[in-house]
């Protein structure tokens, strides 16, 4: 079984509107699917795909990604999801393959967290075939929300990462503990140059957090900040699809590949 872990169910909501899943039984605060059989996309029909949700922020990924590492077993685990740019030229809908993932912050530790070569080489081989400008190199896991362009600007300067998120280095680190190949492609919602407006560090940290009271609350003590709330909209649309249609090649090349036969030997 291919396991896809996000932090938000609009993440992948695309996906799974696109396809027939069935509820998997969950522990409280975290959702999940199964495909049968269910067609993702044009790429054809992908069999026993796993869609887990766990909320956004440490907590919530280290507990979800900990159910689904130990209680599923999954072959391979592949974190999607939404992320801001460090770099010039990602800009909303690219997507960043993670080779690397690492812990920035005070409480960065360690090496980096490589990825498994034979699911980078699919999520390339996946990337081209969908025509999505795609970039791979090291994604970096905060401890809070990085919203100002200058503060992205400046960690892609001072460690080299291509993109941040709250999630990615946490679901990295259950998987590499339970010996299950991982991947993580993030799709990039605010560019390097992009401020996040405020409500989005308001959010509430599950996975379904309402965004429209947040965003209202925002905008009745800031008005000319609808530009941005907007903006950070579309920008949003453009990552989901572009994940959607990731999700989509990515499973049909993996079950056509010796990764899934092996896992399924291994299971």
């Amino acid at each position: 079984m291919l396991a896809y872990v996000a932090a938000l169910y609009d993440e992948v909501s695309r996906v799974l509107r696109t396809g027939r899943f069935e509820s998997v039984r969950a522990p409280g605060g975290i959702l999940a699917w199964q495909s049968q059989g269910a067609r993702l996309g044009s790429a054809g029909p992908v069999e026993g795909v796993l869609l887990t949700i766990t909320g956004w922020g440490a907590g919530a990924a280290a507990t979800g990604a900990g159910w689904l590492v130990h209680e599923l077993r999954p072959s391979a685990i592949v974190a999607v999801g939404y992320s801001g740019g460090t770099r010039p030229g990602l800009r909303p809908g690219s997507l960043v393959i993670g080779e690397q993932t690492a812990r920035l912050g005070e409480q960065a530790s360690g090496a980096p967290i490589p990825s498994d070569r034979g699911l980078v080489g699919l999520a390339h081989s996946s990337s081209q075939e969908i025509r999505i400008p795609a970039a791979a190199g090291l994604v970096g896991t905060t401890t809070h929300i990085v919203s100002s362009a200058r503060q992205k600007a400046a960690l892609g300067v001072n460690t080299g990462v291509l993109a941040v998120d709250l999630e990615t280095w946490h679901f990295a680190q259950a998987s590499g503990g339970g010996g299950i190949p991982f991947l993580a492609v993030r799709a990039i919602v605010d560019a390097v140059d992009d401020n996040l407006p405020g409500f989005v560090e308001r959010m509430a940290p599950g996975p379904r957090p309402p965004a429209a009271m947040p965003a209202f609350r925002y905008l009745l003590g800031r008005p000319d900040g609808l530009p941005g709330v907007i903006q950070t909209g579309i920008a949003a649309g453009h990552a989901r699809r572009a994940l959607a249609h990731f999700v989509s090649a990515f499973s049909a090349r993996w079950l056509a590949s010796p990764l899934a036969a092996a896992g399924k030997r291994a299971t």
